[in-house]
């Protein structure tokens, strides 16, 4: 095992300065997509904290909401941000059928919604003396849309087509829109193209696909997905690792035949026939068994 350590000059580390303070309360009821105040044992909310806005942390338990749209979990001792800070806050919610964690039951399709994102001075002893909680006294409900999954790259061959899709959560009712070109590019609309998820067009050429999310709130845009064109025989390999072993994927032309190797190093010249392959559905997938105590393992798809 090899173990690395690097040092950096200027670097220290700050000791006893406490724990920042909040109290986790809403002074605004929390309502759902039809206007009805949030309520019960299976809807939860979750303090998220941080020093970036985009890159927030659970700080608190998930706590129930109560019977009128709000939920009390009292004062959170906010880990690794000391008080007297300006930390970025926000409450997540959601229906607790969808599983125990927000991401979860996002990306499950259960309801879930976010609040919008404060800055407040944390509180908490300062010096020995000791100051009262930050409140959430800004905090307003629905926020902007906060985009759970990202549409991911594909590969289609010249003259088909792909399924992108966005998982977005805010609360309230949300409008969706897909644009051609870089995020933020709002110059190329598609067409009709208004939901979650969007089939394109057939793609003759290599091409990006962003989606904007909007609410009563505000408007969040999408990274941009690139839909890659390949020649119509293209074919493709990709390896991951599954539960200890390497599973290799081959996506190519049913009715081909192609042959899989493998190395021990990037740069060789003596590849190794793994097994070979007549297509009669496609992707192939298979376990290379014979892995074990290699250090590294390259792998390649060929067309004999």
């Amino acid at each position: 095992m090899r173990i690395f350590c690097c040092l950096i000059a200027g670097c220290g580390v700050s000791v006893g300065l406490g724990q920042g303070t909040v109290e986790f309360a809403n002074s605004i009821p929390f309502v759902d997509a039809d206007g009805r105040v949030l309520a019960g044992t299976n809807i939860l909310a979750q303090l998220y904290a941080g020093f970036d806005p985009n890159g927030l942390i659970p700080a608190s338990a998930p706590v129930e909401f109560g019977t009128n749209g709000f939920f009390d979990g009292g004062v959170v001792v906010v880990r690794d941000l000391p008080p007297g800070v300006l930390a970025y806050l926000q409450v997540r919610v959601w229906n607790s059928e969808g599983g125990p964690t927000f991401q979860g039951a996002a990306e499950s399709g259960y309801w879930s919604g976010v609040s919008s994102v404060i800055q407040v001075i944390l509180g908490g002893p300062m010096g020995g003396v000791p100051s009262a909680p930050a409140m959430l006294w800004d905090l307003r409900y629905p926020g902007s849309p906060m985009i759970i999954a990202q549409p991911t790259n594909q590969r289609i061959r010249t003259g088909g087509s792909a399924r992108l899709s966005v998982i977005a959560s805010g609360g309230g009712p949300m409008q969706y829109q897909w644009y051609i070109g870089s995020s933020g590019d709002t110059n190329r609309p598609v067409e009709w193209a208004t939901n979650a998820a969007l089939t394109t067009a057939a793609l003759t050429t290599s091409t990006p696909f962003w989606a904007s999310i909007s609410d009563s709130a505000g408007t969040t845009s999408s990274t941009a997905a690139m839909v890659w064109a390949f020649p119509t025989n293209a074919f493709w390999l990709d390896a991951s690792m599954d539960t200890g072993a390497v599973q290799l994927i081959l996506d190519g032309i049913v009715g081909a035949a192609y042959r899989i190797d493998y190395s021990t190093s990037s740069v060789a010249t003596n590849w190794v026939a793994l097994t070979n392959v007549a297509l009669t559905n496609s992707p192939f997938t298979m376990i290379d068994t014979g892995v074990t105590n290699s250090a590294e393992r390259f792998y390649r798809a060929v067309a004999p």
